[in-house]
């Protein structure tokens, strides 16, 4: 079952990228030769008309679908809809100018273009309304009607034709198909699931069935759409007819331009109902809500990948490749972890290291090398990977942020300031330390925890507010070791974050600070998972979401609190690993979070070994070399999502 739903990812993923959501079928049918003496192009569109074109240099598409398309076919433009920029977000030349809206397209505008040809939707009315006037007008009009792929591959082929690349058409077109019908030749039949397809809007929820444009896309892949079987659902469509069809998959879009008021429908017309949590699709988190922008507008080619992670979430779990994941992983951490123990500034022999070590010769110094100095930084790198990757995935969870890690919104400075603090109250107790670093963990994380509920804001600001906390509480550290110079033993290498001189004895409270908290995570993986898709689909699916979300913040803060007591400001490790693991096995933090606890560790303990051996007898602090990996990652997710609504300030 879940190897299906992966393939109906991939296809809904391959077919999306190239439909046009809204747009309209190709019934156009082209003539088999074009005239070679003249270079003309004739075919018939979805209207009936003979066109006949030549090389056609100044043309406008009154539809973003078709814009993409004609680009796809090696065309230019000179006038498109603001749907071109607004939706489909195409890369244009600076010299295409908008004609309006899709649905009122301005007519003395696309006179006044000069046009020698202007690509129209035959289901538009707005679009057939203007047949007569351009025509008068001497401009050469193409209708075109695109539903499914096949009407896609029409339109394709009638573009290429007329641009002359027949080499787009294949990469486009025919690689694309060649693609989708791999999928579905490798689909099984037996046991298809049976999915219900909904549309919702500001004036309530419907039923879909296979007749449109995702619906087929299910139908395609052997998917049975409730809807095709019950009619009345098209009709009536009440809560009672979902517990009695009680579907494998329930599949949703929100429509129109007022989210807000189409979800509070969606809420209030079924999943307030008692039953709706005792649904099948809903307790084996099968409820799934479909991107806009991707499933019911049109989309483009460039949100594969990103669309791809975000269908899987919940589709298909990939259970047999995330234990396949988390196995690999678990071997290559011991593999560092052996690496980093038999490494080092001197260079023992491992022969010689297991002499010493069975022979019971505690006063060689081997055997001190070995036991005081590396046992202890090894651990101490593993349990300060491992805590930070996991309090950086949780982090992005509960702030629905990409950029989210304990470094970049204060969570490590919080802890920083609190042990410096901790360090001059109470010198000499060193057991209160993790205590103190879990506090302003904690502080931190609450602080950027409120200001985001109050204010609402894009995931840019809330960034951008945690780098102030963060100054803020830098600063505090700063004055503190001004103030009292003897604060912190080894206070410049806390602040750069290193494992130099980290001793077992140090590690003990830490250690059961962070396995803990790695546990307890794994614990709520399937409240994160829910929390992934948005407080009010989480709290319609029975969880209780601000006690799910105040649970991970504690363990977030235990874990980066725990990591800073002895291993200092350590960052970017919770910014790394986690993207690193949500590409490779999806973001079902089932897999996440144990699977950001190995790479963690191993990241940690790798570049801590390069560190202490690059400069020879020369050490330099892993945090630095961490800085130096983990800037530009950063600047890269924010270039990666600097043209997401959510991210715009």
């Amino acid at each position: 079952m879940k190897f299906r739903l992966l393939k109906i990812t991939v296809l809904i993923m391959i077919l999306t990228s190239f439909l046009s959501g809204c747009a309209a079928r190709t019934v156009a049918v082209a003539s088999n030769d074009a005239d070679d003496q003249t270079g003309y192009y004739q075919f018939t569109d979805a209207l009936g008309q003979e066109i006949r074109v030549k090389n056609p240099k100044r043309v406008v598409a009154l539809m973003g679908s078709f814009a993409d398309t004609w680009q796809k076919a090696g065309g230019e433009l000179l006038g498109v809809t603001d749907d071109a920029f607004e939706e489909r977000g195409l890369e244009l030349p600076d010299n295409v100018i908008s004609v309006g809206k899709y649905n009122s397209p301005n007519l003395e505008t696309i006179i006044g273009l000069n046009p020698d040809l202007v690509i129209l939707s035959s289901e538009t009315k707005e679009h057939t309304a203007l047949k007569e006037a351009l025509k008068q007008a001497g401009i050469t009009t193409a209708y075109f009607h695109v539903t499914y792929f096949e009407d896609y591959l029409s339109m394709l082929r009638i573009c290429t034709d007329i641009t002359g690349r027949e080499d787009l058409y294949k990469k486009n077109g025919l690689e694309t198909k060649q693609q989708i019908e791999t999928v579905i030749n490798k689909n099984v039949p037996e046991n298809s699931p049976r999915v219900l397809f909904l549309i919702t809007y500001s004036g309530g929820v419907v039923a879909k069935n296979s007749e449109c444009m995702t619906g087929k896309m299910l139908k395609d892949l052997g998917c049975i759409n409730l809807a095709d079987e019950n009619k009345s659902l098209l009709k009536e469509f009440t809560m009672e007819a979902i517990m009695k069809e009680d579907p494998d998959y329930i599949f949703v879009v929100p429509m129109g331009n007022d989210d807000a008021q189409a979800n509070k429908n969606l809420k209030e017309s079924i999943e307030k109902n008692p039953a709706w949590n005792g649904l099948k699709a809903v307790q084996n988190q099968h409820y799934i809500l479909l991107p806009k922008d991707k499933f019911l507008y049109k989309p483009n080619e460039k949100w594969g990948g990103r669309a791809m992670f975000t269908f899987l979430k919940f589709s298909a779990a990939p259970d047999k490749k995330g234990y396949l994941f988390l196995l690999i992983s678990f071997a290559f951490l011991i593999v560092s972890a052996l690496l980093g123990l038999f490494s080092g500034a001197s260079f023992i022999p491992p022969s010689v290291i297991f002499e010493v070590l069975f022979s019971g010769r505690t006063q060689d110094p081997v055997y001190r090398i070995f036991m005081t100095v590396r046992v202890p930084r090894v651990m101490g790198a593993l349990l300060a990977g491992s805590g930070l990757a996991v309090s950086g995935s949780i982090l992005q969870t509960v702030f629905h942020n990409p950029l989210a890690s304990p470094n970049i919104i204060g969570v490590n400075a919080g802890a920083g300031l609190f042990v410096l603090i901790c360090s001059i109250l109470f010198p000499g107790a060193h057991d209160l330390i993790p205590f103190a670093a879990f506090l302003g963990a904690l502080l931190a994380s609450v602080l950027i925890l409120l200001i985001g509920m109050t204010s609402r804001m894009s995931q840019l600001l809330l960034v951008l507010s945690g780098f102030v906390i963060n100054s803020l509480f830098t600063a505090g550290m700063n004055a503190v070791l001004i103030l009292f110079p003897d604060a912190y033993v080894g206070a410049g290498n806390f602040l750069a974050g290193g494992l130099s001189g980290v001793t077992t004895d140090r590690l003990i409270y830490p250690t059961f600070g962070i396995l803990g908290g790695i546990l307890l995570s794994f614990c709520c993986a399937k409240g994160l998972n829910h929390l992934g898709l948005g407080t009010e689909r989480a709290g319609a699916l029975g969880m209780n979401v601000p006690v799910i979300r105040c649970l991970a913040i504690v363990i977030a803060a235990a874990l980066a609190g725990a990591a800073v007591s002895f291993a200092g400001l350590i960052g970017f490790v919770g910014l790394i690993i986690p993207h690193g693991v949500k590409l490779l096995i999806g973001t079902d933090n089932r897999f996440v979070l144990p699977g950001s606890a190995l790479l963690g560790g191993m990241f940690v303990i790798l570049c801590d070994l390069f560190a202490r051996t690059l400069f020879i007898p020369y050490e330099l602090p892993v945090g630095i070399l961490l800085s130096i990996v983990g800037c530009p990652f950063f600047l890269y997710l924010i270039l990666k999502n600097r043209n997401r609504r959510d991210m715009e300030c």
